[in-house]
Formats: structure tokens, C-alpha cells, sequence
């Protein structure tokens, strides 16, 4: 504060961050009574803040001033300002003027609180910046001279009366603003501790600290660290370190001391990331820091949103963990140290404080600045006495001891933390091991890994944390335990307790084989022959050491007799004798192929051999599909019957043998190298070869060259596809056929092989050229102005990318096409089809042409056409047209009305509107864009390519970039844009452009919907007559298990009522298909997490499937599975698929890239014992293997970054010192000075191995070829850990496959490579399933041998465009309304549905007066209201929300308060319901007591929510909001949106704009009703009412609305409820006319209608 004739300076910031305004003394000399307030930000919204240097409050006016305390011109070039040739960006004159006005804005509405009656005359405020060093303006843009000046003509215009007003301007007359009245209102108004001001924060590189209080101090005070975040909505994490080197020693306080220890940890980022490939992965680097190294340096270092210290995930988040997940945290943290001492460093500092830990297995490692590693500049022992944090053993008693060591003994204190719950035990202020601590033996196995790891004898410790880790991943290796074991098998123990009771119970009728290791009998049980297989324990062994992999076995034979697959012979029982394993096969009396061959071969002619060989690699394909494979196929296991040999039938599918044995394999049938699945496709072919030896038919032929392509093809025996394409044909259309032969001397001979007997045809996008399209390769035929074929081009074909091609596709071919060699290009044969009349349409020129001058016009090709995109859902023509015609009856061909459906899903995109202007994040050089989602599911894997299109003034689409997936989300969408110049351009997007995003799985999730469809169409899905269930004319009964869950039980052990234990009871025993109806509030989410723990736990379900068509649905039904798995200890196995940005936090350890990433980090922890096992394959003696293994983890690194340094300029002292690294880590090998000086980068690893291998004795050295087939293996190794999975490979279908619960949105599911054809799961639930178009419920379903469809067809329905209802329903027929209503709603209301299904009745969400409106406008009347205890106090509601419902009726504004016109989007506004909203919310600010609710709840996220019919009338409310005095509290409660994005949301406070008010309806007692649009059908107006849980608000006419209609109904509940005493009706004419001086909030306005 200024002394007493100086200016009187009010500083406004506090604290450690307070943020240093530089200039402020040059404004001293103004007059001594005048007041400013320095370090301020104004507050705009949540999260974000405007800085303002300084506010001047003079006699007569208010100023608000940025200070430039710059020397040098200054400059304005395209909107930026330049001083001395820098950029300083955008202009400071727009944001001081912005600052001026919102304080005017706030100003006024401060002093009408208080103004006790009377309006207040508001002073001026202005906006200036002011020069304080420089003077010459000739810089600035003239537009911007006006609010800039130098501060001596700034403080002297201001000082002078007359001067200032020529200068400023009158201001109105306030009042003198210095005097005792004014100075008490006005340090109210700029009080930061209360109000919309906030203390001046000081920023450190784009950051501030969120808080003064440190989250981590040295213990000596040399530094302390604080959450940071920079400003933004959607704000980025960081940790802010302070240093205060005057606690260091005294010679670190000079600047040359401090230049040792600023920024040192950079220094050893940079040596490991020169020689640690994992080193971005188990670090955490640095953002921004000091760049004057000041004596209070400062950095900031990363910090992702869900990554968390140790200390803090502690005592949060280590409760909730089992033991796998704290097994695998410790495994990963000694595996990060790992990475560090394999490059020679060591941390020296660990533990709770420098430990990152983020589910389910990623551990970060900082506070590199106490690091041990080969340095040319040293800290010496000083190192570890200050910077590091913990004491250790070796220093107090001075013993001496490695760095490394002092790591494992620090990395061992916080294994014990994460395992255990707190650090180890302390002696003397060191910890030591004591096994008292795991008082409950949960980790037994690791005792003896404490007592090493956490020995006070160095010597005594691991060497390093490699050799810590390999003893963690031995000890804990051991797994399942022979409990586990010994449990598992009791599982399978039946009936049947000995091998008497089993030969009791299926007497041999015959034996066919008997030795001490298996008998096999034949039998019968139930009239039924059967074949009887028992291994005896003689088979096995040792129990303890083969127990695992008999339980492997059994579980495996239990999931064949549960899938049956076709073509195999059936597993009717599996059992567990305790000496015996047993196996019930039905008995097939068929002979086996090997005896036919051998003593019957005459019987099958050469047709019946190629029906068998198709039949047999169809049946090995389908297996594989469904991950199933026999590893040991011949013709000794495999059944014919001569008589019909297209139905082979495979025994033997799944066969027990001991570790020991490995596999049974028949060398004749398998190949050299592969897999079961490759063995099973070789062996296909070898049988083939032995069926037609001796054949010279052409057909032979053809399949001798499909079996080459079968084994040569990359990868060799993946897949029969080449042989079945062939067979497909069949020998008689094969001499049927035309052959058409065809010669080119630039391509290669041979038949092109058709794809299922055809040819497919389509034309190329260049020029007049036809594509033929075979099974797996093309040829390119060019076609001359003559019409004659000239040039042929061959080439093969990916399968994914012949799915995106079949769209183009017109024509089919059948014929032979073979290639032959020829000097000279032969091409006659294709004459007559090139003379096909389709062929010549096809290939006709389009018209009309596009000139250059269009072509030119823009320099990105359009998309696609506007009108491709549809309008607003819902249309109100379609709505009020479906609501004309009469109720559907479901007389409807459901599976053409499915496929036609799928089809017109091409053209759908999803798109959506910018809700304010892009702004360029620089820190990211990406444009971030507040959006709102319209239409489709923001639903893209990260592995996707998503660009980004705009509409441009011609109405075609245009690319503006392209969607980065790792940071957007549905409401915030970051976009690299295609444009050169970033930084200084116009916004990328405006507020109001339309984007769409085009995807490239976007097309694969089509095809796989389209799929999907067929699937359940063509009754090949999992439940064959799914199809027959959802059509209405085909009388379809559900089925019942005999034994249902008692209700009772039900109901108490999850807590249900009486409706939900009962559906509960009823979904658990119906097949195949159930469905549940969910009312607004009724505990879907509940029930759902009911139904999924009851299915898994009872034995009903082992995989279940949960899809919805929200992600909220999804997220909180996983989430209500987790908790009632965690109520009995057991945490689920959990898939979660889709867009991170979507996903919980709760779920995101179980999401599937985080998933994947974990088996990826458990495989790099474990690459030791991996390479072990593979060394010990090869024969590798463990010596060299431990060599070898240092060289691939190790020096192969460095060696490649060296060799990629030796084309860099100015590298030579890091090569010298990766040279010196390189050295240090061969000395553990022994081998002595091996490398020479100048030795080549690419030799370096050849020549250590050479001197391994050599070292090793020669009779025991192993060759050469096995050393490189060692490196093969660790380079395989290397590539699995560090790809990015992508369609092609991904883990997703092994994860969906081996998880106990999948889960994500149907169209997320979709866009997924997660295999749902080959992955079955014996119970689908699909939420919101009254929501889902036809192709969004097939993907699911498909998988589902047991389904349960949960929704409610009351609320919203599927979107479909007008369009596509239109076409649909003349196409088949029928009215638009059936077209258009749910398969949900079509089921429920047939005999079916009414046997299968249930509705919930009882609902929780709304307070009865509100739950009683709905129930009677929608529900008959049949709801019944579970919550009487409002969430608000009512005495903290404002007058305005006394009652529970309120209707602010615009009625008496007459035509004044009608509907807009539609916009280009046929989209609706209403400006008078828009002014009653903002109006609300300006009163509701003068509540003190609901302003105190609102900021101490935490319950959620909202407390208000405002539900737009609209999604114009959405932006129209958000702007007027933006504009308005509303008080920042109340600001942030604040979620806009419409109806269509609000369902499964609730709010406490919801107000609802119904929009529509016009005189367009048919007449009604004299007068025009309101053409009600979407309003004439219930769904969504019952969506956006139910959200409402303690107080509804609509706005809008309360009368006029047509007799019956659904609003006519609401209207009559909505007097009911008037009657009763529990709603007011307000006049919304006077609350705006009035205003809020004349009607305060206390005031009623209440009229009784």
C-alpha cells in the first residue's frame, strides 16, 4: 500500500503465487484520495479467469487498466503485438475492453442487490492500456491508438477535470465514487474473498498453482511442489516445484552453485532417454521451466489427470485394489527401475513422493535430481545429503554400499506400501523388514524377497532392481496355488465320485482300449450311446506339478459341451474323480477316414472326395473362428460316412497331455513351423492331396493350386479361404463354365481365384478402366477410346479393404479366368463381357462433367453434398404425421424392414455444432473447440484416422483437419488443422459451423453392422431364431427355466423392492430372450448389476456382454457391477471398450487400451523369464543366456541410438559418451576389452556376442543359428511390446474373449475389432435398448446366447431421418410410425413380450408431485413414488421455486411470445421463453442461501439443468446466460442442453423450454391450437420432465395445446397437482414486464388457472 501523498494501491493477490504487476508505481502521482486495486482476475466462468493489472476508482469514473512495462516500439501486425521484434500475441485492446464490460455488467448487478428499491445509476468503466516505459504509438494499428497511451499523458489527462472529460468522455452522474458511501459499496464489489473477483495469481510458463499450500516440501525446505494447472475448461495438470536454494549449503547459493543443481534433472532426462527405450514411459518429464535459473527457480513438471504420488493413491485408491492389481503395481515399479539401471543410472531418491501410480499398471518415476549416473560433472556426496529425502541403512552406519543397492532398498519400501498399505516398520528412523506386518499371509511367497530387498547389509541386497524383479516375478510366478487348484477341480466333481459309481453309471458295452494310462469304453445312458474316456492318474503323474494344466483341461472340456460346435462330435459331461479325469462323448457310428482309405477307398468317387474336403475345411475354418482348434487333425479323428460324405464329424477336438508330452502332433499331417491353427490347416490340405492323388481332372487341379497358396501365402497355413473359394464351385459348374484366357508379359501366370465362384465387378475411379475382383487379387483392365481392352494390371487384395470395395461393386461374373505367360498382351476373351450391357453403362462417361474452373474452385475436393446430412432429430413433420396415423399393429416383415434399414445407415454421419469460436492451443499446436454432438456416437478407437469436415458457403463438405482422439471428448474436440499458418490466423471453426466426421473404421463399423444384421436375418447368429422373435407375425413363446431364484432372496440380497426382485427373479429363468421396462427413475442401473452378478455368480452366465446405446448407461451399470462384486472382496474381470474420453474414471483401469497395455507392461517385466524359456528351447546354456539377455535389454539400445547419432551434426560428445555407457555395461559379461575405439555402431552388438559365445566352453557352446534364432525371438519380443496395436492386430478379441464382463456402447462395440462372431457370451444386456436402431441392437445381440433387452420405449426412440422413414415405409408398405418405432416396442406389446416381459413401476428420482405428472401423462397413472425427502432444504430455495412444480406461462404475451422461423436446420427459437429463463436465473443470483447450497453440494456435477426442445433455442439460452448478471455460483451449476442428450441424466432443478408457440394447429373451442411438432408424440417431453428430481420448471403456453394431445395431458395433471397444493402457474408477461425492481423475488406473481 502507497504512503500519503501517493495514489492509496489495494493488493488484491496473497500468498506465495501472488502474481508481480510491473508499472504499477509509475501511476503514483495520481491524487492521494483516489483508491486502485492491484493483482485481481475477474472471473468469467468456471475454471477460467480474466488477469486485470490494476483498476483505477476515480471521482467520476472506474478504469481498468492493462500495463505494458515495455521498452522498445511496439508494433501490431495481424491482430498480434510485437515489442522489439517479439511476439506477445493477440492485441491487449479487445480483452481490456472485454474486462471493462463485464465488470460494468457485474457492477450493475451488485449495486441492484443492493440498491434497496431504487435503480442505481452505474458509473462509467473504461478499458485503456497503458505504456508505462514506452511512447511511440506510430506502431499500433490506428483502430487501437484510442485505448492506449503512455503513462505520464495518462496520469496527467487524468488529473485534470476538463482534461479528462475531453479525453474520456462525460461519465453519468454516480456520484463522487471516492466517497465514504461509494468506497464501502465498491470494496465490496472488488472484495476477492466473496464475489466474482478472485486474488491476482502469479503464472509460471502458462501455469498457476491451484493452491498456497505445498503438496510436497523437502525436508530441509530446498524445495516445495503444488498442483498447477494452467487456465483452460478443459485445464491441463501439472506439479509446480519452487526452489529456495538460501536452505541449500552456502555453495550452491551462488549463481554458479545454483547452475549445479537448476535444471540437473533435465540433464539425466536426456542421458536416459539417449540410452533407456522405455524412458518417456517410466519418467516423468519436465513442461517449462525457469529460463533465468533465479534464485526462486521454478519448473513444472507433466501431470496426467489420473496419475497420482503413492502417498495420495494410498490412502484413495489401494483400498479398492485386490491382490493381482497390487502385484502388478509393485511388479512395474521395480520394472521402471529396471530401465533405469540398465542404463547405468540409478534414482537414489524413491518413494512416496517421487512414485506415480495409475491403474491398472502404469508406475512413473520423478525427482531425477538426486540420480546417480556416469557424468563428466559430478555433485559428489553432497548429492545424496541434501537433495534426496530418506535415510538408509549404509548412512548410519556408515557403510559402504552401491548405488543401485541404496535404489532396490528404496523400491523395496514402496513395494511394501503398495502391498502391503504402509511403509516397512522403522528402527531408528530406517525401515526394516518385519513379517508381522503381512499379518494376514496374503503374501507369503515375497517374505523372503523383503528380508533381501530391505536387508541393513547392502551386501545382502539384490544387486539391482533387474535381479530384484526377476526374484518378484519368481516368487510370485507360482500361480494358480495349489488351492486354487485343489478348489477348481472340486467344481467339476459331479454325481459321480469314483471310478465304480462310473462304471455303474455307463456299464461298457464294449472296451475299446485299456492300459494304466486311459480307458475308453463304449455305453449307454438314457438311451443314448455314448463313449466313455477316463485318464488315470498314471496319465499325469505329479499331481501338484500337472494340477494346473488338468484344470485347463476341464475347463476346457466344460466349454465344449456348453458351445457345441457343428461338426464335432458333442461333450456331454465332464467330471473330476480325484484319480481320474473323465470325458462323456456321444458315440457317432461312423468309421473313421483312415479305414475308408485304407480298406473302402472304391466308395467315394471324386465328387464325394472334393464335397468332403470342402465340408472338412469348412468346419476347421469355423472352429477358428470360434478360437477353437484341434492341433492334431488326421484322418484317424475325423468320422465319414460314405454315403454322405459332406458331413464329416471331428472326435478328438480336445485331448489331455503333461507339460512334459506337450502336444500330440502327426508329423505327416503337421508343418514344420505353426501353431494348433496352422497345424490344422496344413493337415486339411495334406488330407486333400491323399484324396485326390491320382486325379488329372482340372478341378484337381485348381485345388493343388489352392493348396500351394494355402502353405505359401504370408502367413503360411493361417487359412483354408483359398481352398474353399475353389471347392466352391464344384466340378460340374466347372466344366460348365467359360473359360476366359488372357495374356500379359508385365504380370504373372496363373488362374485368379474366384471369391465364392464369382467374379465381382466395379469401375476404377480413374479414367475408363474395369476392375475383375477375385477372392484375393484383382486385375485392372484399361479400356482404349475403341472400346477394346489394351493393358492388364494384376494385384492382391487385403480382406478389409475387399469389404470397403463391395459397396462399389455392380456386376457379377462367372467363369474360369487363367493368366497365361505370353510375349504380347492377350486380351480378346474379355471382348463379350466388356459388350455386357451393365459393363456399358457402367463405364459410360458421368454427367455431367465438371469443368476446371469448378474443379479449382476450392483446394480441398468436397465430400459429399449437403443435403446428405439430416435435420434436427426429432422432425416435426415426421412426428406429427406418425402421431396422425393409427397405432402400429406390427403386421411388418421385420427382417426386410432390418436389412433396408442397414442399408440407408450409409448415408448417416455423426455431426454436430461449434459452440463458440476455436482457439489455438499453442502448448499442443492444436485448435481446441467447444462442441456440441447432434447426431451419431463420439464413440472413435484411438487407433482410428477421424477428420473433421465444415460446411462451406457453396454447401459441400470440406476437410479442416484432422480429430485428435488422445484429447477430445463429445463436448471438447481438439483439431490439427490442415492449414500452414497456426498461430495467427482466424479461429479454425466459428460458434455456429456444422462439422461431421468422416472415419475410416467408421466404414468397417458399418460393415460390421451390416453383418450383424445378416447374421440374425440369415439365422446363423448365436440364438438361430432371433429373428423370429422380433417379428410379430410369427407366434414365438418364450422359454422357462424349471428352477427360479426365489424373489425373497433376490430382494434382500440386493436390495431390491418388490417389482425389481420379482422382474429379477423372471430374466433369470427366461430363454432366450427377456425384456425389462424402465420408467424414468425405476433402477434400471440397479436391476442391470443385479441381473449381471446374479447370472455369473449362480452359474448361469460365464461371460456376459453389456452393451447400451449411452455411455453414462454403460459407465454406471459397470460401475453398479463393481461395487456389488466388491460388497463380497471380488473384483470382476471388466472390458471396457470405446473412446477413453468417455469412460469413467471408475472403469478406466478395465479399458481396453489400458488393458492391453497391461498385458504389454506384465510381458516387458517379464522379458527375462520369457528369453529364459526361449533360451532354454534352443539349448542355450543359462550362463550365455544371462549374457545374451544383458545385450538385448541393455547395450542393444544404446547401440542403435549411437548409430542413429552418427548422422547428426554436433554430436560427437554424446556418441563419445554413449561410447563410455556401451563400455561400463559390457564389464558384468566378462569378456573383457572387446570394442574397439572406432568400432561401427552396427557392429558393436555382433561383436559382444561373438565374445560370449566364445567364452563359453566348446563342448558346451551352442551354434550360431541358434544365438540369431535367440535374437529373433528377443526382436519378436521387442516389437509386441512396442507397436501400436491397430485394427489388423490387436489384442481386443483375446481380451473380449478371456474377460468375464464386456462393455460398451452397441455402436462402440461395433467400431471395435473385438470379434463378436467368434467371441460368444451367454448373457447380452443391452441398456437403453428402446433407443437402438435395428443395425445398433443387432451387433450386440448376435453374440448372445441369453439376451435381456432393458429400456423403455415411453422415452426416446431410435433416430432415423425423415427421409429414410419415408422411402422405408413405401418401399415395404406400411405406416411411418412402424418404421420408425423400436424393435423394443414392437416385441414388448406381442404375446412374447407380454410372457417374457416385466415393467418396473416404483421410481426414486422425482419428488411426487413431479413423478405424479408423468405418471399420468404417460404411464396410465401406474407409477408408484419411492422418495418423499427432498435433496434441497426448502428454506435455501428461492420464492420463485416454492412450489415442487412451476409453470411460468407465456400465454398472455399473446403472439409476442410465438415460436422464430425455422434456421437452416429447421431448427426452432422462442426469444420470450429465452428472456423468462435468464430472468429466473438473474433472481435466483439474489438468494444468498441457494447460492450457499449450490457451492456445498457435491453430489452432482449440475445442480441445474435447463432442457431446450431446441437445440437452436439450446444456443439462444446459452448466449443470453453469457451476457447476463448471473452470479458465479449459480453460473456454474449451469447445464444447458436438449432433450436428445439428457436421457439417463438427472438434475435436481430442471427448467424446460418447450419452444413451440404458434396459431398453426386445427381449432379447438374458437381458437388456433399450437401445431405441436415433436410435442405431438409423448417420448421426449417425457424425457425432458422426468429429469426433474426436486423442482420442475416449464416455460411456455400453458394453454392451446389439441384436446388429448400429450402437453393437453400434462397441462390437466399440472391442475391436478394446483389443486392439491404442490404447483404454482405464474405469469411470465408480468415477471418480465415488471422487472426485478418492482417484482423481487420475495413478490408472488402467482395466478391459480
Amino acid at each position: 500500500m502507497a504512503g500519503g501523498v501517493s495514489l492509496k494501491v489495494i493488493n488484491c493477490g496473497k500468498g506465495l503465487h501472488e502474481r508481480e504487476v510491473k508499472g504499477i508505481e509509475a501511476l503514483a502521482s495520481l491524487p492521494a484520495h483516489w483508491f486502485a486495486y492491484t493483482n485481481l482476475d475477474l472471473a468469467t466462468a468456471p475454471g477460467s479467469s480474466r488477469e486485470i493489472d490494476v483498476i483505477i476508482v476515480a471521482d467520476d469514473r472506474i478504469l481498468v487498466i492493462d500495463l505494458k512495462d515495455w521498452y522498445g516500439p511496439i508494433e501490431s501486425r495481424e491482430g498480434n503485438w510485437f515489442n522489439a521484434g517479439k511476439d506477445h500475441g493477440p492485441s491487449p485492446v479487445a480483452k481490456i475492453s472485454a474486462n471493462a464490460r463485464q465488470v460494468f455488467i457485474q457492477l450493475e448487478a451488485h449495486l441492484k442487490r443492493h440498491a434497496k428499491g431504487t435503480r442505481p445509476i452505474v458509473p462509467k468503466v473504461q478499458g485503456l492500456v497503458v505504456l508505462t516505459k514506452a511512447t511511440d504509438l506510430s506502431g499500433i494499428a490506428e483502430t487501437e491508438r484510442q485505448a492506449v497511451m503512455p503513462v505520464a499523458a495518462f496520469t496527467s489527462a487524468l488529473k485534470s477535470v476538463p482534461k479528462r472529460i475531453e479525453v474520456f468522455g462525460k461519465a453519468p452522474p454516480a456520484g463522487v465514487l471516492t466517497s465514504a458511501e461509494w468506497k464501502d459499496q465498491l470494496s465490496k464489489f472488488f472484495n476477492v474473498s466473496k464475489g466474482v473477483f478472485l486474488p491476482g495469481r502469479r503464472t509460471y510458463g502458462g501455469f498457476y498453482a491451484t493452491s498456497a499450500a505445498p503438496v510436497f516440501e523437502h525436508p530441509e525446505g530446498i524445495y516445495a511442489e503444488f498442483e498447477a494447472s494452467d487456465e483452460r475448461q478443459s485445464p491441463t495438470l501439472g506439479v509446480l516445484r519452487l526452489w529456495d536454494f538460501s536452505k541449500a549449503e552456502t555453495r550452491f547459493q551462488t549463481e554458479e552453485g545454483r547452475s549445479e543443481i537448476a535444471g540437473r534433472e533435465q540433464e539425466v532426462i536426456a542421458y536416459l532417454q539417449d540410452r533407456c527405450e522405455q524412458c518417456d514411459n517410466v519418467i516423468i518429464d519436465c513442461k517449462t521451466r525457469d529460463p533465468n535459473f533465479g534464485v526462486r527457480y521454478w519448473e513444472v513438471y507433466d501431470r496426467r489427470r489420473r496419475l497420482h504420488r503413492l502417498a495420495d493413491f494410498a490412502s484413495t485408491e489401494l483400498a479398492d485394489l485386490s491382490r493381482v492389481d497390487r502385484i502388478e503395481l509393485a511388479r512395474q515399479l521395480l520394472a521402471s527401475l529396471d530401465a533405469l539401471h540398465l542404463a547405468e543410472a540409478a534414482h537414489l531418491d524413491l518413494g512416496p513422493h517421487s512414485v506415480w501410480v495409475q491403474r491398472p499398471s502404469t508406475v512413473r518415476l520423478s525427482h531425477l535430481m538426486a540420480a546417480s549416473y556416469p557424468e563428466l560433472r559430478s555433485l559428489g556426496i553432497s548429492r545424496f545429503q541434501f537433495l534426496s529425502t530418506g535415510k538408509l541403512p549404509e548412512d548410519l552406519f556408515d557403510v559402504e554400499t552401491t548405488p543401485k543397492r541404496r535404489d532396490v532398498f528404496l523400491a523395496a519400501s514402496a513395494v511394501h506400501r503398495i502391498l502391503l498399505g504402509r511403509g516397512p516398520a522403522m528402527s531408528s528412523g530406517i525401515p526394516e523388514w518385519d513379517s508381522t506386518a503381512d499379518g494376514a499371509s496374503d503374501y507369503l511367497e515375497l517374505h523372503s524377497w523383503f528380508a533381501s530387498a530391505l536387508a541393513a547389509d547392502p551386501t545382502q541386497r539384490f544387486t539391482d532392481a533387474g535381479d530384484a524383479l526377476t526374484a518378484f516375478n519368481a516368487a510370485v510366478a507360482v500361480r494358480p496355488t495349489p488351492a486354487e487348484v485343489l478348489e477348481g477341480l472340486e467344481r467339476h466333481r459331479g454325481a459321480i465320485k469314483s471310478q465304480m459309481a462310473l462304471f455303474q453309471a455307463y456299464p461298457p458295452a464294449a472296451i475299446l482300449r485299456d492300459d494304466e494310462t486311459r480307458t475308453l469304453w463304449r455305453s449307454s445312458s438314457d438311451g443314448r450311446e455314448v463313449l466313455v474316456k477316463v485318464w488315470k492318474r498314471a496319465s499325469w503323474g505329479d499331481q501338484k506339478k500337472e494340477g494346473p494344466r488338468i484344470l485347463d483341461f476341464l475347463d476346457q472340456l466344460a466349454e465344449l459341451a456348453a458351445s457345441e460346435p457343428e461338426g464335432c462330435a458333442k461333450i456331454l459331461g465332464a467330471m473330476w474323480l480325484g484319480d481320474a479325469i473323465v470325458m462323456i462323448q456321444e458315440w457317432i457310428e461312423r468309421p473313421d477316414l483312415a479305414r475308408i482309405l485304407a480298406e473302402r477307398a472304391d466308395e467315394l468317387d471324386e465328387e464325394a472326395r472334393l464335397g468332403l474336403i470342402c465340408a472338412l475345411a469348412r468346419r476347421v475354418e469355423e472352429l477358428h473362428t470360434l478360437r477353437l482348434a484341434h492341433g492334431d487333425l488326421k484322418p484317424a479323428n475325423i468320422l465319414v460316412d460314405p454315403a454322405l460324405p459332406g458331413d464329416p464329424v471331428i472326435v478328438d477336438l480336445s485331448d489331455f497331455t503333461t507339460a512334459a508330452e506337450g502336444d500330440t502332433v502327426t508329423t505327416r499331417y503337421a508343418p514344420e513351423s505353426g501353431g494348433r491353427y496352422e497345424r490344422d490347416c496344413f493337415a486339411v490340405t495334406a488330407i486333400a492331396e491323399e484324396l485326390l492323388a491320382g486325379s488329372v481332372s482340372r478341378i484337381s487341379d485348381r485345388v493343388r493350386e489352392a493348396i500351394a497358396k494355402v502353405r505359401t501365402d504370408e502367413p503360411a497355413n493361417a487359412t483354408l479361404l483359398p481352398l474353399i473359394d475353389v471347392l466352391a464351385t464344384g466340378e460340374s459348374e466347372d466344366t460348365d463354365l467359360a473359360t476366359i484366357r488372357l495374356a500379359s508379359p508385365q504380370i504373372g501366370a496363373g488362374p485368379l481365384l474366384p471369391d465364392e465362384g464369382r467374379y465381382f465387378l466395379r469401375r476404377a475411379p480413374w479414367g475408363r478402366t474395369l476392375i475383375i475382383r477375385g477372392a484375393c487379387e484383382e486385375l485392372e483392365v484399361n479400356i482404349g477410346v475403341d472400346g477394346k481392352p489394351y493393358r492388364l494390371n494384376r494385384r492382391t487384395l487385403e480382406q478389409s479393404r475387399i469389404r470397403l470395395l463391395q459397396r462399389f461393386e455392380f456386376g457379377t461374373l462367372e467363369a474360369a479366368i487363367i493368366i497365361e505367360e505370353g510375349p504380347a498382351a492377350k486380351l480378346d476373351d474379355l471382348q463379350p463381357l466388356l459388350e455386357r450391357e451393365d459393363v456399358v453403362t457402367a463405364l459410360a462417361p458421368a454427367q455431367p462433367k465438371v469443368t476446371d474452373a469448378e474443379a479449382s474452385e476450392e483446394s480441398q475436393p468436397p465430400s459429399e453434398e449437403r443435403d446428405i446430412v439430416p435435420g434436427e432429430p426429432p422432425e416435426d413433420d415426421l412426428i406429427e404425421a406418425i402421431a396422425a396415423e393409427p397405432p402400429p399393429n406390427g403386421q411388418v416383415d421385420v427382417a426386410r424392414l432390418w436389412e433396408i434399414l442397414v442399408d440407408a445407415e450409409r448415408e448417416l454421419v455423426t455431426y454436430g455444432q461449434v459452440a463458440e469460436d476455436s482457439v489455438f492451443d499453442r502448448s499442443i499446436s492444436r485448435h481446441k473447440v467447444q462442441f456440441d454432438l447432434l447426431s451419431g456416437s463420439f464413440d472413435y478407437n484411438r487407433r482410428d484416422r477421424v477428420m473433421v469436415e465444415r460446411e462451406d458457403r457453396h454447401g459441400n463438405w470440406r476437410p479442416v483437419g484432422q480429430l485428435d482422439l488422445q484429447r477430445s471428448k463429445p463436448d471438447t474436440l481438439y483439431i490439427e488443422s490442415m492449414r500452414p499458418e497456426q498461430r495467427n490466423g482466424p479461429p479454425l471453426v466459428d460458434e455456429g459451423d456444422e462439422l461431421r466426421f468422416r472415419s475410416r473404421m467408421e466404414e468397417t463399423s458399418l460393415d460390421r453392422r451390416q453383418a450383424a444384421v445378416r447374421r440374425i436375418v440369415g439365422r446363423t447368429s448365436r440364438t438361430r431364431n432371433l429373428i423370429g422373435i422380433l417379428d410379430p407375425r410369427i407366434a414365438a413363446s418364450p422359454q422357462f427355466l424349471p428352477d427360479r431364484q426365489p424373489v425373497e432372496t433376490l430382494k434382500e440380497q440386493y436390495g431390491l423392492n418388490d417389482q425389481q426382485a420379482e422382474a429379477l427373479s423372471a430374466a433369470l429363468a427366461t430363454r432366450p430372450l427377456a425384456l425389462v421396462q424402465g420408467p424414468p427413475g425405476t433402477g434400471k442401473t440397479v436391476f442391470i448389476a443385479a441381473l449381471v452378478h446374479a447370472a455369473l455368480t449362480s452359474g448361469l452366465a460365464r461371460n456376459v456382454l453389456l452393451a447400451s446405446q449411452a455411455h453414462e448407461a454403460v459407465n454406471n451399470a459397470a460401475e453398479a457391477v463393481l461395487k456389488l462384486f466388491a460388497r463380497a472382496g471380488e473384483v470382476p474381470s471388466i472390458l471396457r471398450v470405446g473412446n477413453e474420453g468417455v469412460v469413467s474414471d471408475r472403469l478406466l483401469p478395465f479399458h481396453v487400451e489400458r488393458v492391453e497395455q497391461l498385458q504389454k507392461d506384465r510381458f516387458r517385466a517379464e522379458m527375462r523369464e520369457r528369453l529364459a524359456v526361449a533360451a532354454q528351447g534352443l539349448g542355450i546354456p543359462e550362463s550365455l543366456t544371462d549374457a545374451l539377455t544383458h545385450v538385448e535389454l541393455a547395450i542393444r539400445p544404446v547401440a542403435a541410438r549411437l548409430a542413429v547419432l552418427q548422422h547428426e551434426e554436433n554430436a560427437a560428445q554424446r556418441i563419445t559418451a554413449l561410447r563410455e555407457t556401451i563400455d561400463q555395461q559390457v564389464i558384468p559379461l566378462g569378456v573383457g576389452e572387446t570394442l574397439s575405439a572406432d568400432i561401427a555402431p552396427e557392429q558393436i552388438v555382433p561383436t559382444i556376442v561373438g565374445a560370449c559365445l566364445r567364452a563359453v566352453p566348446q563342448d558346451e557352446r551352442p551354434s550360431a543359428d541358434r544365438v540369431a534364432r535367440f535374437q529373433e525371438v528377443a526382436a519378436l519380443a521387442r516389437d509386441f511390446v512396442g507397436t501400436v496395436s491397430t485394427e489388423q492386430r490387436s489384442l481386443e478379441t483375446f481380451l473380449a474373449g478371456t474377460r468375464q464382463i464386456v462393455a460398451g456402447t452397441c455402436v462402440g462395440l461395433g467400431r471395435s475389432a473385438l470379434g463378436l462372431t467368434s467371441t460368444p457370451f451367454d448373457l447380452v444386456i443391452v441398456d437403453e435398448a428402446a433407443r437402438c436402431t435395428a443395425s445398433e441392437l443387432a451387433v450386440p445381440i448376435q453374440a448372445g446366447t441369453w439376451i435381456v433387452l432393458v429400456g423403455d420405449h415411453k422415452q426416446l426412440e431410435p433416430q432415423h431421418p425423415e427421409s429414410v422413414v419415408d422411402e422405408v415405409a413405401e418401399r415395404l408398405g406400411v405406416g411411418v410410425a412402424e418404421v420408425a418405432r423400436s424393435d423394443f416396442e414392437r416385441v414388448f406389446e406381442t404375446p412374447y413380450g407380454i410372457a417374457a416381459g416385466h415393467t418396473l413401476r416404483r421410481q426414486y428420482r422425482m419428488l411426487p408431485p413431479i413423478g405424479e405428472i408423468v405418471s399420468r401423462s404417460f404411464y396410465g397413472k401406474r407409477l408408484e413414488h419411492g422418495r418423499v425427502t427432498p435433496i434441497i432444504d426448502p428454506e435455501a430455495l428461492p420464492a420463485d421455486l416454492s412450489a415442487p412444480v412451476t409453470w411460468f406461462d407465456t400465454a398472455p404475451f399473446g403472439a409476442r411470445a410465438k415460436q422464430a422461423d425455422p434456421n437452416h436446420r429447421k431448427s426452432l427459437t422462442n426469444t420470450i421463453e429465452a428472456d423468462v429463463i435468464v430472468s429466473l436465473l438473474k433472481r435466483w443470483s439474489e438468494c444468498q442461501p441457494f447460492l450457499d447450497w449450490l457451492d456445498r453440494q457435491s453430489s452432482h456435477a449440475h445442480g441445474i439443468g435447463i432442457i431446450c426442445a431446441y437445440s437452436a433455442q439450446r444456443d439462444l439460452v446459452r448466449r443470453k446466460i453469457a451476457l447476463a448478471p448471473v452470479h458465479p455460483s449459480l453460473r456454474a451449476a449451469l447445464k444447458v442442453d436438449t432433450i436428445d442428450s439428457y436421457q439417463g441424466k438427472e438434475n435436481p432443478i430442471v427448467i424446460v423450454s418447450l419452444v413451440r408457440n404458434n396459431w398453426e394447429g386445427p381449432m379447438q373451442g374458437g381458437t388456433r391450437t399450437i401445431r405441436p411438432g415433436f410435442l405431438a408424440k409423448p417420448n421426449r417431453i417425457n424425457v425432458a420432465i422426468s429429469r426433474a428430481m426436486d423442482r420442475l420448471v416449464l416455460v411456455g403456453s400453458r394453454q392451446r395445446w389439441e384436446e388429448g394431445g400429450p402437453m393437453d395431458r400434462i397441462a390437466q395433471a399440472f391442475a391436478s397437482n394446483i389443486e392439491d397444493g404442490f404447483a404454482r402457474s405464474v405469469d411470465a408477461m408480468a415477471l418480465l414486464e415488471n422487472g426485478l425492481d418492482e417484482a423481487p423475488s420475495g413478490k408472488s406473481l402467482e395466478t391459480v388457472r
